[in-house]
């Protein structure tokens, strides 16, 4: 009867091998699975926003072509109106790459306000020089005194904003060593911040030589590669972030390493309850903990193991994680030969056994994983045992086979 029972923990150890192999290769596979579901979902989120973007830039190309088509404003101020689409368009397709709606809004009404950026009134000026910008700010100012009442902005071309900046960091004391022209335009900066105080200017998101009848096209085109190349930018991002981590490997290593230790030291306990008619000392809790030990110091290895293989050499996680068993095994045959304890033909035969029955277990996996895809970690280590289980039954009845024709 114990020899039936040590047979029996002897089975159990080895289909619990296939289970084991399996588990950190399901695990392996799980993460992956979720880190590929979730970069999936984001590229296809940025692919939809850069489509969006992309016909936000069409939209205004369009719009312009219209607009110059309709000869409105004439020559002479038809850049200003080319400005509000430009400016509007830029700033609608950057919010929509970013995932948000549209930030500005054209009312194109000839009103105090030419278009709303976040809900606040703008009024765009687009003057060549700084002095005549501050003068058609203040014009509007003074016409409309609400508008500044009621939060509105003024925006006007970024190189006359950068000039507006760098004149009002000049202290008097330094101004009086400015060549007569910028002293001139440091004077008209400060004169109109003492007027009106109340004035807010904003940089707009075009220069001045960028909103021309003959220059919007190729600004447009401009922004729009720019555009692209921070959806570029955002794809890497993205695959940066969902790809693997050394993190999360040590993870897979450490659950792997409690797990085989677990059943290493199950299993044991079992054998040696089976040996000693149920009851366990001192030396057979030592030799308890050295099993579990071993499984620990093994389980952590496939789990890296197995990681490290499909992640970085896009080995499948079954395989990867079957090899290492393999490795475990094909090393014990190896020892037992050179210890003596069999023959080098045995040896090799125990090699290609171990081998065999180990792709079987991987086999098992695969199938079990193809059948239930959903399912996580479960079918792949249930498809291991079975695996092993049917290599068992094929080589008890080959042998038996074998056995009877000798026999015969």
């Amino acid at each position: 009867m114990r020899e039936d029972f040590e047979k029996d923990v002897e089975y159990a150890k080895d289909l619990a091998t296939g289970g084991v192999e399996q588990a950190a290769a399901g695990l392996v596979d799980y993460l992956n699975a979720i880190r590929a579901d979730q970069l999936s979902q984001q590229l296809k989120k940025l692919s939809h926003r850069y489509a969006l973007s992309c016909g936000e830039y069409d939209k205004t190309k369009q719009s312009v072509q219209r607009l110059i088509a309709s000869n409105r404003g004439s020559k002479k101020c038809v850049h200003g109106f080319i400005a509000e689409r430009v400016h509007t368009g830029i700033k609608n397709a950057n919010a929509l790459l970013d995932g948000r709606q549209h930030v500005c809004r054209l009312l194109d009404d000839n009103g105090p306000t030419d278009y709303l950026e976040n809900g606040i009134p703008i009024q765009l000026k687009t003057c060549q020089s700084l002095r005549d910008n501050l003068r058609h700010i203040e014009a509007h100012a003074d016409k409309y005194p609400f508008f500044t009442e009621e939060n509105g902005r003024y925006h006007i071309p970024l190189d006359a904003y950068k000039d507006l900046q760098r004149y009002r960091q000049i202290s008097p004391s330094e101004a009086g060593k400015l060549r007569r022209p910028d002293f001139r335009r440091w004077q008209v900066v400060h004169d109109f911040d003492e007027r009106c105080p109340e004035v807010v200017i904003r940089p707009a998101a075009i220069k001045y030589n960028e909103i021309q009848a003959d220059t919007y096209s190729n600004t447009l085109d401009c922004n729009r590669s720019k555009l692209r190349k921070a959806y570029q930018e955002r794809i890497a991002l993205a695959k940066e972030q969902f790809a693997p981590t050394v993190k999360e490997g040590l993870l897979v290593a450490a659950e792997a390493a409690v797990f085989e230790g677990a059943v290493d030291a199950g299993l044991s306990i079992v054998s040696h309850l089976v040996e000693n008619d149920g009851e366990l000392n001192r030396d057979d809790w030592a030799e308890i903990s050295v099993d579990g030990l071993k499984g620990i110091g093994k389980g952590a290895l496939r789990g890296a193991v197995t990681y490290a293989a499909s992640n970085i050499l896009s080995c499948p996680e079954p395989i990867a994680s079957a090899a290492v068993t393999a490795g475990f095994a094909v090393a014990a045959d190896v020892k037992k030969w050179h210890d003596g304890e069999i023959k080098g033909k045995e040896c090799v035969v125990a090699i290609a056994d171990d081998l065999a029955e180990t792709a079987m277990s991987t086999l098992g996996a695969k199938l079990a994983t193809s059948l239930f895809p959903k399912v996580p970690i479960a079918p792949a280590v249930i498809g291991g045992i079975c695996g092993r289980g049917v290599y068992r039954i094929i080589r008890i009845a080959t042998k038996r086979r074998r056995h009877n024709k000798t026999n015969a």
